[in-house]
């Protein structure tokens, strides 16, 4: 593995466990749809950094925080259907 590839480790770990719990949101959630776009483009930007796209680790930091405040957004709506 090169040094770069190591450094951003622990980012591309994070943004893979992100797309997964954006994928479990479920259809009905209103949520969904945009947490389907942000999953499209955390994969690029894990696709294209696999590639060794330089600007790849600073797209994935800028499309985090909107993944986060989906999933997070998600598990407010998930508690309020008492």
């Amino acid at each position: 593995m090169q040094p770069a590839q190591q450094s951003n480790e622990p980012l591309v770990e994070l943004a893979q466990r992100l797309v997964l719990r954006l994928e479990r949101l479920s259809v009905d959630s209103h949520w969904a749809v945009h947490a389907s776009g942000v999953r499209r483009s955390l994969l690029r930007a894990l696709d294209d950094l696999s590639a060794g796209d330089p600007t790849a680790p600073a797209r994935l930091e800028e499309i985090m925080p909107h993944g986060f405040k989906l999933v997070e957004q998600a598990a407010r709506e998930m508690g309020d259907r008492k």
